[in-house]
């Protein structure tokens, strides 16, 4: 499980969908709600879910780019005939 996140990439987990807030070894948490609070040391207020790292394969990406395998290999695509 070498899975590498980035912070605010779009993420579902189970019936949750958020942005990835922070990343560590062993959990990710992903930011659920995020709301403007004038009465917290931040300015807002937020709520998180930790993801551990043996539920990392659960988790469904959305802003990763998907590539399929007709995209990825095409050397063969307008070669000219070899000469020989």
């Amino acid at each position: 499980m070498n899975e590498k996140f980035t912070k605010g990439e779009k993420i579902t987990y189970q019936n949750d969908t958020g942005h990835v807030n922070f990343i560590g070894d062993k959990y990710i948490t992903m930011s659920l709600n995020r709301r403007k609070d004038s009465n917290s040391l931040h300015g807002y207020k937020e709520t998180n879910l930790l993801i551990y790292r043996t539920h990392w394969k659960d988790i469904v990406y959305h802003d990763r780019e998907k590539v399929s395998e007709e995209s990825i290999y095409k050397s063969q695509e307008n070669r000219y005939e070899d000469i020989q």
